[in-house]
């Protein structure tokens, strides 16, 4: 059964029941700022990955600041309506976006107007997490490893199709990734989200399906998908036995993340206060729990590491989508 809600539903349960925790790590945070409530704006609708992520830094962060951090989800243009919202935004610090590689950089890699610089345009605060994609098959399929499928690739090539939330995501540069390091040729299937695809998948109208751990996760628990490989540089320690692709193509590694980014001029002192109030939150035991119940991982990074986390994520997808021979969309 298709159930998307339970994962906001539990998500937001446990938040309620950690609150009390959060006000016990409260910093006293100066009054000089913030002096009036900050915004969170989400670049997706509720209850995808992202969104759950972002709410639980919201509350933790909203209690070591003394102020109501107000999460704004603005969906559409695969995340452009909420990134150009953010690049508009006056550089005061009071207006945050949790960025993401299925929409941030990829963006920039797939339209020729993007509209803005993931770079130039912001300032980078906090890394949030990392999520690796899993790549899983229909549980009655003949594919019953990771080899078998490279194996049934090589033997037919377009034969074997991949179902994706789109192209730029996530899910489909990893595809496309596989594509070029492995050297076979699949055929991949755009779905109006990563649900969808998972949904398409169990039913096995499609070979395999990439998608992030908190939307396919619970499908493997219960038997109806296989899992195959995570795209991570190493294994998921959420599932230790399922191998890592860079275990046969070495260096890949490709993982959806979720950052905090500001509109560019916000002053530094601002950006470090930030940076750090998000890292303290991101190290508590708590928050990991509840990152794992979506199968994400804490990542913590200076600024400057975050800038060059998101270069290093540019260039990857640039060329990935080069070699694919994607066309950018206008």
């Amino acid at each position: 059964m298709y159930m998307p809600r339970q994962f906001l539903i539990i998500a937001l349960a446990m938040l309620i029941g950690c609150e009390l925790g959060f006000v016990q790590e409260s910093s006293g945070a100066s009054s000089a700022y913030p002096a009036k409530p900050v915004r969170m704006v989400i670049p997706y609708g509720v209850g995808g990955s992202t969104d759950i992520l972002s709410r639980i830094v919201a509350l933790a962060l909203s209690e070591r600041l003394g102020v109501q951090i107000v999460v704004d989800n603005r969906p559409g243009a695969n995340g452009r309506i909420a990134t150009m919202l953010v690049k508009e935004a006056s550089a005061d610090g009071y207006t945050l976006l949790m960025a993401s590689n299925g929409g941030h950089t990829a963006n920039v890699t797939m339209y020729a107007k993007p509209g803005y610089d993931p770079l130039n345009d912001f300032a980078s605060v906090a890394l949030v997490a990392t999520l690796p994609m899993l790549l899983a098959v229909n549980s009655s399929s003949a594919v019953s490893s990771f080899k078998d499928l490279i194996t049934l690739a090589k033997t037919k090539p377009r034969a074997v199709t991949f179902g994706h939330p789109g192209v730029g995501s996530s899910p489909y540069f990893t595809g496309k990734l596989l594509d070029q390091a492995a050297d076979i040729n699949t055929l991949d299937v755009p779905y109006k989200s990563g649900g969808a695809a998972v949904v398409d998948a169990i039913a096995g109208n499609i070979t395999m399906v990439y998608a992030g751990l908190p939307a396919i996760i619970q499908y493997v628990k219960s038997g109806m998908l296989r899992p195959l490989a995570v795209s991570s540089a190493k294994r998921s320690h959420f599932l230790p036995n399922i191998p890592a692709i860079s275990e046969y193509y070495s260096d890949f590694n490709i993982v959806f993340w979720v950052a905090a980014i500001a509109p560019r001029g916000v002053p530094q002192a601002l950006v470090s206060k930030l940076n750090s109030e998000i890292n303290h939150i991101l190290g508590l035991q708590r928050t990991i729990d509840l990152f794992a119940t979506q199968g994400a991982t804490p990542a913590r990074m200076t600024p400057k590491e975050l800038d060059d986390f998101i270069r290093n994520d540019l260039v990857m997808t640039k060329k990935i989508a080069k070699e694919a021979g994607v066309k950018l969309l206008q």
